[in-house]
């Protein structure tokens, strides 16, 4: 198109600096707008000047041609007119290019309700934009009149005013919301209805939700998936309760009845229920089979997202101790899927401090992941649980012996730790004793080429055979100290003094002698509790000269070391053995006499 002494404006020509496209002045209000010049189809303008394109904002521009016969634009009195005015002036074409002036056509009301809801974004609203809306909502029939009657909302205006007010409002207005809806004049979707749900079971109000639920089924509305999974996540939440598992199966029968399947998110819903809250391994096979089945349905089962799945439901499976775990690692293998090495041993240690995991370990075994401190993790968990798995933790540590994988001291230090605790029930009280000195020897041994055995290990050996009055495998530890040439702290020779006390408390002098005086040679002092516990049995055993001569050789190395209680108690006693001895002569002596007037008797 042209016109006489006019020139096209074209779009290359629109960002010139200094110049307007006078074309944007005559577009509607909502159009003017920068953003909005490029989502309409530009219109050809002819300026009345030549060799100009542009001219400024208050010239006149006459418009030729527009792409639909018509062009909408003011009149020339539309300035004086108010703003809400309901008539627009229309340009007609006819065949010679030449304009009249249409009649005036009535022009829709405006509707602040529609234009909130089309520009909203619901997830990033507030509590003020939620406000403003809902004022809107309910003002909409009273400002409408007979004259400017307002239009029903657009289907998906009134379905993001439910997702508003589902996700940000309360469950007051989610009713009035639905009441109105509910006219028979007014279409209420599926959508609209699966959001009254979902506000009814975030107000935990599941008994309501359910009834609406039955009314869609009623009228021969089909629940849409992300309505079931709403359900199915909100009584997952209860899984412990076995009325609530009830309710999730009645669900997943009712989704296939109306041709609903499952998808895999929300299996993973209910595996990660029954990892948390329950303990039946054949429900997680048969939920984990339907999630790998449409796993394998859509994208295949090797890829990280899979991955990341499997990976979620091992480590809530080994936290919460489910005997599923071999279920979900083994199927994960079937699939194709390759755990991480350090993450499935963290895991199965984790889940062996619930209990027995030894399927778990042989499990690593076959597939060839386990390290040392696979072991380690395992029987350090088993010896350290309440109940310990004492039988479990021998398995393993057999078969960390036949896996060829030098054993740790730490590793017989947990065992030392646990066959000495009361707790532990263990019938056989030799065979208990046979593997505490087997475990302390081989602790012994493993330990002269590194750390020694720690102090705490040796006591609980000492008070262990202490309390068991074991006395001969107590003096058998220090000598097994004393041959590995350990350096006895405080802590250890309390432990051998206490073991003295108890050889003489049972007058078994020979052993409370040996210790003392190889303690002595050792330069290691003995306490006094442990002197005059062998002075007093010295005195029963009527052997005070050992007890002097003991004494005599302690004051020989440091006199000032030897406590007066030990000289008191030897004085004590060596008065009580002098007063026996006099009590023995006198009763001889009382003996004889009797004997002698008997024998002058007879021969009277």
């Amino acid at each position: 198109m042209s016109s006489a002494g006019g020139h096209p404006i074209t779009r290359a020509l629109w960002r010139r600096r200094g110049t307007v496209a006078t074309w944007l002045l005559d577009r509607p209000q909502s159009c003017r707008h920068i953003n909005s010049i490029y989502h309409h189809k530009p219109f050809l303008f002819y300026c009345a000047l030549a060799r100009s394109h542009f001219v400024s904002s208050a010239a006149t521009v006459q418009v030729l041609a527009l792409p639909q016969d018509h062009v909408h634009s003011r009149s020339s009195s539309s300035s004086n007119t108010k703003s809400n005015s309901k008539t627009t002036c229309y340009y007609e074409r006819n065949n010679k290019n030449n304009y009249r002036k249409s009649e005036l056509k009535t022009q829709r009301p405006h509707d602040p309700l529609k234009e909130r809801l089309s520009m909203l974004d619901v997830e990033k609203a507030t509590r003020k934009d939620l406000d403003t809306i809902w004022q809107l909502f309910l003002q909409r029939d009273t400002q409408s009149t007979t004259t400017t009657k307002l239009q029903p909302l657009f289907p998906p205006l009134v379905t993001m005013l439910f997702r508003l007010v589902a996700k940000k409002g309360t469950l007051d207005m989610m009713d009035t919301l639905h009441k109105y809806f509910l006219h028979p004049d007014l279409l209420l979707r599926t959508e609209d209805i699966e959001w009254v749900i979902f506000a009814n079971i975030r107000a935990n109000k599941t008994g309501r939700a359910h009834r609406i639920l039955n009314d869609m089924y009623k009228v021969g509305q089909t629940p849409t998936l992300g309505t079931y999974h709403h359900f199915i996540k909100e009584h997952s939440k209860y899984f412990y309760n076995k009325r609530r598992r009830n309710i999730i199966q009645h669900l997943l029968d009712e989704m296939r009845q109306c041709g609903v399947q499952p998808n895999i998110d929300i299996y993973m819903q209910l595996l990660m229920s029954e990892a948390k809250h329950g303990s039946d391994r054949e429900r997680v096979q048969g939920w984990l089979d339907q999630m790998v089945a449409l796993e394998m349905a859509a994208r295949g089962c090797n890829n990280k997202r899979t991955y990341h799945r499997f990976q979620k439901l091992v480590r809530l499976l080994s936290q919460h101790g489910h005997p599923g775990l071999y279920t979900v690692l083994r199927t994960g293998m079937d699939v194709g899927l390759t755990f991480d090495k350090d993450f499935l041993n963290k895991a199965a240690g984790i889940y062996a401090r619930r209990g027995d995991a030894n399927d778990i370990l042989d499990f690593i075994r076959q597939h060839k992941m386990q390290s040392v401190d696979t072991y380690h993790t395992f029987i350090h968990a088993y010896l350290t649980q309440q109940p310990k798995c004492i039988d479990a933790a021998i398995q393993a540590f057999q078969w960390m012996l036949q896996d060829g994988i030098v054993v740790e001291p730490s590793i017989y230090h947990s065992f030392l730790l646990a066959y000495t605790q009361h707790n532990v029930t263990i019938e056989d009280d030799e065979l208990r004793i046979k593997t505490l000195r087997q475990l302390f020897q081989a602790s012994i041994h493993s330990s002269q080429h590194g750390k020694p055995i720690p102090d705490g290990i040796v006591e609980r050996l000492f008070n262990f055979y202490l309390q068991k009055h074991i006395l001969p495998e107590a003096e058998q530890i220090y000598w097994e100290l004393r041959h590995g040439e350990h350096r006895l702290s405080r802590r250890i020779q309390g432990c051998v003094f206490n073991t003295i006390t108890a050889f003489a408390q049972k007058q078994q002098l020979l052993s409370a002698f040996s210790l003392t005086y190889d303690l002595l040679a050792n330069d290691y002092w003995p306490n006094s509790k442990a002197l005059c516990a062998i002075i007093k049995a010295c005195g029963a055993q009527r052997d005070l000269e050992a007890a002097e001569q003991l004494i005599v050789i302690m004051e020989d190395i440091a006199s000032d070391k030897v406590k007066p209680v030990v000289y008191t108690t030897l004085l004590r006693e060596q008065a009580i053995a002098s007063r026996r001895k006099q009590e023995e002569e006198e009763e001889k002596a009382i003996h004889k006499s009797s004997s002698s007037s008997s024998s002058c008797t007879q021969v009277e």
